[in-house]
C-alpha cells in the first residue's frame, strides 16, 4: 500500500489540481463579467472591479474610482444614473510598513488626506534595535488592494521610499 507520505503528496497534488481548475473557471467567468459590450436588451451595466466602477449605457462608458468610503448609485424612474463617490477629502486611515531613506526603518502612521488613489499622511519610523526614530510625511499611491507605494520626507531631512499597508 501507500505510505503516509505518499498519501500526503497525493492529497497535495489533488488540492493543487482542483485549485487551478477552479481558478481557470473563475478567470473565464471574470472575462465575461468584465466585457464592456452592452447587450441590446439592457439599458445599463455596472462592473465593479475592486476599487473601480465602470458604468455602461448606450453610447457611453464611464469609469469611476471608488474610495474606501460610502458611495451610492441611484437610478431614477427615467433611467438616469447618479453616482456619488467622493473623490477627495479627509480621512483617518492607519498604516504600517517599511520606509527607506538613509536606512531601512519600520514605520506606522495615519493617512489624513486623499485624492482618488493618492494619500497624504504622517508617521513615525525607527530601526529595529536602535532608538533613532524619525517623523515623516508621506505621499503615496494605492498600487493594489490596500498596499501603497510612496515618497517620504523625514525629520532627518532625507527623502525616501515607503511600502505600506493600510489597516
Amino acid at each position: 500500500m501507500f505510505s503516509r507520505r505518499e498519501y500526503l503528496l497525493m492529497g497535495v497534488f489533488v488540492a493543487l489540481a482542483a485549485f487551478f481548475f477552479f481558478r481557470g473557471c473563475d478567470k473565464h467567468i471574470d472575462s465575461r463579467v468584465l466585457n464592456t459590450s452592452l447587450p441590446e436588451e439592457d439599458s445599463a451595466k455596472f462592473i465593479v472591479n475592486g476599487d473601480k466602477l465602470t458604468v455602461l449605457t448606450p453610447g457611453k462608458e464611464e469609469t469611476i474610482f471608488l474610495p474606501d468610503r460610502p458611495s451610492s448609485i441611484e437610478i431614477n424612474k427615467s433611467g438616469e444614473i447618479n453616482i456619488t463617490a467622493k473623490q477627495f477629502g479627509t480621512e483617518l486611515k492607519p498604516f504600517l510598513g517599511l520606509q527607506m531613506s538613509n536606512v531601512f526603518r519600520l514605520g506606522a502612521g495615519i493617512d489624513a488626506v486623499y485624492y482618488k488613489k493618492w494619500d497624504l499622511g504622517v508617521g513615525v519610523a525607527d530601526r529595529a534595535g536602535n532608538y533613532t526614530p524619525v517623523v515623516f510625511t508621506k505621499i503615496s499611491y494605492l498600487i493594489w488592494s490596500n498596499t501603497q507605494l510612496g515618497i517620504t520626507y523625514d525629520s532627518s531631512t532625507h527623502v525616501g521610499l515607503s511600502l505600506t499597508v493600510r489597516l
